[in-house]
């Protein structure tokens, strides 16, 4: 449920975050930790995904995080299956927004996040499969200030380190 970074890959251990700055991006691999949501008893309705995002992860003057969730895979409207993929909304090569994906959108959540406890964010009711993780660093006024995309094979019952490089804008 924490960040965590460990010689330049994701730790296996949770722990405090740290990030690194380069050319004005930050990388702050996000550990995705699952549960079993419970409904009605016995019967399971999706999962939820608890992820803590530390002060050492965000840009200063983040006062809020965004989280976007898509199917990495999806239907359009003219039934014609379209991938969803960080390229396409991160880097140099991107040509959409997240707006772009409006209609596929699983879940938009926001938490507030504190300059010194930083903050974690419960996404309820989600299925399992590859999804893909937008995230945006916004301040007080709702700006942007990072943003960053990563894509991950969510499963029932185990932990996922999905990697979230954050760029600044």
């Amino acid at each position: 449920m924490a960040a965590s970074r460990s010689g330049g890959r994701p730790g296996a251990t949770a722990g405090a975050g740290r990030h690194v700055r380069s050319a004005g991006r930050w990388l702050a691999p996000v550990l995705f930790s699952l549960g079993l949501a419970a409904c009605g008893g016995a019967e399971w309705d999706g999962l939820t995904l608890a992820i803590h995002f530390s002060p050492e992860d965000m840009p200063a003057g983040t006062t809020i995080i965004r989280v976007y969730v898509l199917p990495s895979v999806a239907m359009s409207p003219t039934q014609e299956e379209i991938e969803i993929v960080c390229e396409d909304l991160v880097g140099p090569t991107a040509t959409k927004r997240i707006d772009d994906y409006n209609i596929y959108r699983l879940r938009m959540e926001n938490v507030l996040f504190d300059s010194s406890s930083g903050g974690t964010l419960v996404i309820s009711n989600l299925t399992e499969g590859k999804l893909v993780f937008y995230v945006e660093a916004l301040d007080a006024a709702q700006r942007v200030l990072a943003y960053g995309c990563g894509t991950g094979n969510i499963e029932k019952g185990k932990k996922t380190y999905i990697p979230i490089r954050m760029v600044a804008k």
